[in-house]
């Protein structure tokens, strides 16, 4: 395998830890945002379906068309949301969007089906009869123990949709300026750390040129300063040693010279 600097192994890697980190955090931000934004819409419309629903229950009367449907029309003046009522078995009875007459039986929406068990049925999809993505949210309407309809109210999502494409915008771009920045301290550090492994290095091949004069710089880091500090000591031993090689060979030449 070719190999490759330190430097080189040690950034992508941080490079990789940095970018998935900025991404798990992102992500997790964009659903919290996107969540909470839903909890608050579907918390407002459950109050308007239940402003709907005490209203149907004053009347006291069996739920039927003819008055209902005028109902709605009137509520959704005052509460500004599109009202809908069903009767148990999914016929629309009243509607302030459309034609309740005209309108397929509900009995199948995820919403209609939870409020007939009792619950706060939501449910966030795309209406054919608007022609654009909705949020909705039904509550049942109880006679005693019994479900005589169901309330439901909704509000277009889009607005939630473009306020929180704007949001992600904003998380992206500041993403990338942090992944600039952390990448350009990655860098940094890498080198900070690979630095003197090279000046190592470097020294490591004086002395094997014989120049022992030089010593090598001590790094703060502690295992590094403890391996340079041990690398002078050994070149400061071979500089003693060759030069009494030397000092040696040059006493014994003397030697010869003096006995010829």
């Amino acid at each position: 395998m070719p190999r490759r600097k330190l430097l080189w192994r040690l950034y992508p890697t941080y490079l990789i830890i940095i970018l998935i980190s900025l991404c798990s955090t992102a992500w997790l931000i964009s659903q919290t945002i996107r969540n909470t934004y839903y909890e608050i819409m579907k918390q407002d419309l459950t109050i308007r379906a239940q402003v709907v629903k005490r209203n149907l229950i004053l009347k006291n009367q069996p739920l039927d068309v003819t008055w209902v449907d005028p109902l709605c029309l009137e509520l959704n003046q005052i509460l500004q949301t599109r009202i809908t009522v069903i009767r148990p078995n999914g016929e629309v009875i009243g509607e302030s969007d459309d034609n309740p007459n005209e309108m397929e039986n509900h009995h199948d929406r995820p919403e209609i089906l939870e409020s007939m068990q009792g619950q706060v049925g939501m449910s966030v999809r795309f209406s054919h009869t608007l022609q654009k993505s909705m949020m909705y949210v039904a509550i049942p309407i109880k006679k005693g123990n019994q479900i005589i309809g169901v309330a439901r109210t909704s509000l277009p999502a889009t607005s939630v949709e473009l306020t929180l494409n704007s949001i992600y915008y904003s998380i992206a771009l500041g993403g990338v300026v942090i992944a600039i920045i952390s990448a350009i301290i990655s860098l940094i550090f890498s080198r900070k750390i690979t630095k003197p492994i090279e000046q190592l290095k470097k020294g490591v091949e004086r002395f094997s040129r014989g120049d022992f004069n030089t010593k090598l710089p001590i790094p703060h880091s502690e295992e590094l300063a403890a391996l340079a500090d041990a690398m002078n000591h050994m070149g400061m031993q071979l500089d003693n040693r060759l030069k009494t090689i030397i000092q040696q060979k040059k006493t014994a030449r003397g030697d010869l010279f003096k006995y010829d």
